[in-house]
């Protein structure tokens, strides 16, 4: 878990973030809190630093639990009522969250960090449900200026007797007020009759001062009236204990309990929970000084309010962006103290700092303004594909033509102007026929801007079937030499977006799948991991055995070797996706040939996994629960290299490929070099030649038996364009000044 800072004081500038796990004997180590240091290098991100530090020790705990004794997940007990029904105590995690807070100053720090986690508290080796007891264990730490770790307070909260027989504490949540008193909130539960899974908070006062016990006892913030009477063992996930930023104070604690008009085990969904958010003070605590600090940020040029600047204040590192008005989206709150605040924004060179002084209960502004301003031209959108669709069926294949719009945007400092873009590609078979676009002049900051007309392209008949196509996009502007390379990529793979339902009817094949249906036995355990490109994931194993669950399967074959991401949507979390390799989906062993799956069940379940060249891969969507899936819609989306299938070749207009030429000439007959002639068809694909010195123009391979549009362009002339039917090669068609 990473630490997240509490409070108005800010660390000292040395202070690094830490990530926090905990160890035990049980597991092969020490009893202790291990710590990572993250350091980061913004400027060389592969300089940051990851580093484990010395591990800290700690009181003995036992984290042991049935689920590592070789048990289900269960392992918390409820009233008898609920059987045998029993919720997981997630015992081998640590428990969100790490909160930092600095009780000194930022000169003077006293950095404090808080932690909890579940151990076991029966004495004896937990082996079922009833040989174990979940309590809290807290941890309060302090850092010194060397950056070492040490232990400053801890307790194990389990204020029943310690038999294993007593009532389960599980899932905490910890954090300090702004004088080091700490909460605690976490789940109560036991085999009791009355013992339904509730919500408790428990404290310790006496602000700095180590008492390795809450002393304040607990109390029951909720009162849960139902259980979970299904097999699913899952509970919360997971609960949040916070401080209110408006007095440092108050505590406020979120989490989970059950209504008993939920009790049924029957039509009774493992994850309705109720979510109740309660608050405390104590009594002593106070709110500590602080002011605000506002800022307006200027063009020092104009005047002008800046959008989208970033305002720091040190010491502290507090960083705000502005709105269009040139001040900050909200103020920062601070310490009373000194602060210098700065201004930067991309696009601009200068800044100016002005020093504030923050006082309690009193807002300080801050007057910046940014010069220096250039234009920064970026590419405003992903590159969509505009297919001309000459054939008709809705994608891009071989011999077709294609369009591309390029809308840019202009976040730099000063107005752009005389924008223009072209378009070229290395691709094997793929043409550039509308290379050049004109841009419409864009403003500072917010300037938005389409080309005059798309970019197009043409694939040949020799392209291959759903291959990527590599483009690269130079930008120039202001009538300088000051262009902007962009490179992109189109994926012509025919799309993957279906849309069915789960039933007993399979999904009709697809132009590059092959789709079935029918049931499976058992499923994959979800880890809450999901798969991705950067690493695989083994097979979790399954969660049960039990048959005749529903699934539909979609089979596709990598054209070549990449990254594939599938994307599941649904309006429930009742299904699930897992995919398997080359060596095929067995719906009687679903743990077999797994290759990825998304972790969890979600709504929208997104994960990814690589496949190389010519090998096939299934996608499985299935239902969770036997029987509670079946009627469920979801869409399944896929997107990654070339599939094999899908694509024909586009053999153009049957008519031979023919020549046009002419000439461009003013009225009294002399050539003028460097006119630009367009051919556009009746597709809308344009073509364009320039004129040589002597003012000759021509166009090769045009498909006779269509009608072009042709126009001229020069400076200081003017033409009149020219409609073409085109039959046979032309000569002579010649653009005249004035004519």
């Amino acid at each position: 878990l990473a630490a997240d800072v509490d409070g108005y004081v800010p660390p000292a500038a040395w202070t690094s973030e830490l990530f926090f796990e905990f160890n035990s004997t049980f597991y092969g180590g020490t009893d202790s809190i291990v710590t990572h240091e993250l350091v980061p290098d913004f400027i060389t991100p592969a300089n940051s630093t990851f580093t484990l530090k010395p591990a800290v020790p700690v009181a003995a705990f036992d984290p042991r639990d049935p689920n590592v004794a070789g048990a289900t997940r269960g392992d918390i007990e409820q009233p008898v009522v609920a059987s045998t029904a029993y919720l997981d105590s997630i015992g081998s995690r640590a428990m969100f969250r790490v909160g930092y807070r600095n009780l000194g100053t930022s000169a003077s720090p006293v950095n404090s960090y808080v932690t909890s986690w579940t151990v076991n508290v029966s004495g004896t080796t937990p082996s079922t449900p009833a040989t174990y007891q979940a309590a809290v264990r807290w941890e309060e730490m302090r850092r010194d200026g060397a950056g070492t770790l040490s232990i400053f307070d801890q307790g194990t909260h389990a204020p029943d007797p310690v038999s294993g027989t007593g009532r389960n504490r599980w899932l905490s949540s910890i954090a300090q007020d702004n004088q080091g008193n700490i909460g605690v909130g976490f789940s109560l539960s036991g085999n009791g009759a009355a013992d339904f899974p509730s919500i408790v908070w428990a404290g310790r006062t006496g602000g700095q001062t180590p008492a390795g016990t809450l002393n304040q006892g607990e109390a029951t913030m909720f009162a849960s009236t139902g259980y979970q009477n299904t097999t699913n063992e899952r509970w919360g996930d997971y609960s949040s204990m916070t401080v209110d930023p408006t007095d440092d104070c108050t505590f406020w604690f979120t989490s989970e309990w059950r209504d008993s008009a939920n009790n049924s085990s029957s039509g009774n969904f493992p994850f309705y929970w109720s979510t109740r958010i309660g608050n405390f003070k104590y009594a002593g605590c106070t709110a500590p000084p602080k002011g605000q600090i506002a800022a307006n940020v200027t063009n020092c040029s104009t005047g002008q309010p800046v959008l989208a600047a970033d305002v720091l204040a040190q010491a502290g590192g507090f960083l705000r962006r502005t709105n269009a008005g040139g001040t900050l989206v909200s103020n920062i709150i601070a310490a009373p103290g000194n602060y210098t605040v700065t201004g930067f924004r991309k696009g601009y060179t200068t800044s100016t700092s002005a020093g504030v002084v923050v006082t309690d209960g009193l807002t300080s502004t801050a007057n910046i303004c940014l010069g220096g301003g250039f234009p920064i031209i970026e590419l405003n959108t992903t590159p969509a594909l505009v297919l001309t669709d000459e054939n008709g069926n809705g994608r891009l294949d071989p011999g077709e033509t294609a369009k591309v719009n390029l809308p840019l945007r202009n976040v730099g400092g000063l107005d752009a102007s005389a924008v223009s873009g072209t378009l070229s590609t290395t691709t094997p078979g793929v043409t550039i026929i509308s290379s050049t676009r004109g841009y419409p002049n864009l403003a500072k900051e917010v300037g938005v801007g389409s080309n005059a007309g798309p970019f197009q392209f043409r694939v040949g008949q020799g392209f291959i079937c759903g291959a990527p196509i590599d483009f690269t996009f130079t930008t120039d502007y202001n009538g300088t030499s000051a262009a902007k390379t962009f490179t992109f990529t189109i994926q012509t793979s025919p799309p993957v977006n279906v849309s069915t339902t789960l039933d007993t009817t399979a999904p009709a094949n697809g132009l590059n799948y092959t789709a079935a249906t029918g049931t499976q036995t058992g499923r994959e355990v979800r880890t809450g991991v999901g798969s991705t490109c950067a690493g695989n994931k083994a097979a979790p194993g399954l969660n049960d055995s039990t048959p005749n669950r529903r699934y539909d399967s979609y089979t596709f074959t990598a054209l070549s070797t990449g990254c594939y991401t599938v994307t599941v949507t649904q309006s429930s979390t009742l299904l699930y996706s897992v995919a398997y390799n080359n060596s095929g989906y067995l719906p009687a062993t679903p743990n077999t040939n797994f290759l990825a799956d998304p972790g969890s069940s979600t709504t929208t379940m997104t994960y990814s996994f690589n496949v190389t060249a010519g090998q096939n891969f299934t996608v499985v969507v299935h239902e969770v629960t036997v029987g509670a899936g079946i009627g469920q819609n979801y869409t399944l989306s896929l997107s990654g290299p070339p599939l094999a299938g899908g694509c024909t070749t586009y053999a153009g207009p049957s008519a031979a490929a023919v020549t046009i030429s002419g000439r461009v000439i003013t009225a009294n007959g002399a050539a003028i070099r460097g006119a630009t002639v367009s051919l556009t068809d009746t597709q809308g694909a344009q073509r364009s030649a320039i004129t040589n010195a002597f003012g000759y123009y021509s166009f090769d391979n045009v498909q006779s038996g269509q009608t072009y549009l042709m126009r001229a362009l020069a400076r200081r002339y003017i033409f009149t364009p020219r409609s073409v039917n085109v039959t046979d090669s032309l000569t002579n068609v010649d653009f005249i000044d004035g004519q």
